[in-house]
């Protein structure tokens, strides 16, 4: 879902510049380090993080580090222009740009450790999830998201009978489960899924027909929604879209603020655009005669929701945030306007469909 090729390190903010230095470690150069090296920014984009190197590992940490063997104190603006290579870091440590304490050899072996390989990518070929079928991350994703748009379909432009309707994507979901079962483990939005579509199909037997015929795809806009939304915030880890896109990328890449931000905000307007054509679907199915008009613009808002997906995460490579952890708690809290609105969306029908 997320393009990350070609990386402009200009693009990159001090936080991220830092974050990405572990994608370049060289663990051979590093041979049995262990050593905590940390940031404290100021300037520009004022900051402390830090870098655990432990036996050929390296990993990126906000915040400062317990007892750090080498702690470098940069205005931001400075080590960026290191890192772009328009500064040489040896004569700005000379010119008194930035303080280091602690290691001096540490800091000697910082260019060998941290060196960017001239055929660097972070893109991992022929990597995918578990299992002998050779589908991308991608291609299950479209196997779900598939799924769900058969019922959306078939309620309000061909109803049919609901066994009709529930039968086939809760027979596909149930494939993906077992097989997810069998050979590593199935994601939640699977589980979820197939969840969603059995606990519907069994209330329809025990409850008015309108549950089905009038309601069901509303509810399932707005279990989307939840879903979409739901994966932005604690105590998920990595937005819909990244659990299946991660595959594509390094391991190194799946936490890093450069992937999980452009997912995050095509997530989130997928979410809100499920949110806003269930409640036009509310309307429309409140309001007969506004029903047919409705639903076009129903259909309609998939379009700028996809073109934003495809212009979006052309982008991430070279887009750049001063402060990526502002702009990330503001998605998630757009994320969670959507999510409590979807959920009295559903309070309204249910409490409607028990009161009839």
């Amino acid at each position: 879902m997320t393009s990350l090729k070609n990386i402009d390190v200009h693009a990159l903010n001090f936080r991220q510049t830092i974050e990405g230095m572990p994608l370049v470690f060289n663990a051979t150069a590093a041979g049995d380090i262990r050593a905590n090296i940390q940031f404290d920014a100021s300037g520009p984009e004022p900051g402390q993080y830090h870098l655990c190197i432990d036996h050929g590992n390296c990993s990126f940490h906000k915040g400062p580090a317990k007892d750090p063997a080498l702690t470098i104190r940069t205005p931001s603006d400075v080590w960026l222009k290191i890192n772009s290579g328009e500064l040489s870091g040896l004569d700005a440590l000379v010119q008194g740009l930035y303080t280091v304490d602690g290691d001096a050899n540490l800091l000697a072996q910082m260019q060998e450790l941290f060196k960017r390989p001239e055929n660097f990518t972070v893109e991992a070929s022929g990597q995918h999830p578990a299992g002998p079928l050779p589908l991308s991350g991608m291609a299950w994703m479209t196997i779900l998201f598939a799924s769900w748009t058969w019922l959306f379909f078939l309620y309000d432009l061909l109803p049919l009978d609901y066994r009709i309707t529930f039968a086939p994507p809760t027979i596909v979901i149930l494939f993906v489960v077992i097989y997810r079962l069998i050979f590593n483990r199935p994601l939640w939005t699977e589980i979820a899924s197939l969840a969603f579509f059995v606990a519907l199909g069994i209330l329809s037997s025990f409850m008015e027909v309108d549950l089905v015929i009038k309601w069901g795809s509303t509810i399932a806009l707005l279990f989307m929604g939840l879903m979409w939304l739901g994966s932005m915030v604690p105590p998920f880890k990595l937005p819909l879209t990244a659990e299946y896109s991660k595959w594509r990328y390094v391991q190194g890449l799946w936490r890093n603020s450069m992937f999980l931000q452009p997912n995050m905000a095509i997530c989130l307007v997928w979410g809100w655009q499920f949110v806003i054509s269930a409640a036009l679907a509310i309307v429309g199915k409140t309001v007969i005669s506004l029903f047919l008009p409705l639903l076009g613009v129903r259909l309609l808002t998939l379009i700028p929701a996809f073109v934003f997906t495809s212009v979006y995460q052309k982008g991430a490579a070279i887009r750049r945030f001063t402060d990526i952890d502002k702009t990330l708690r503001s998605m998630q809290v757009w994320a969670y306007i959507g999510l409590a609105l979807a959920v009295v969306m559903l309070i309204v029908i249910f409490a409607g469909l028990t009161s009839a």
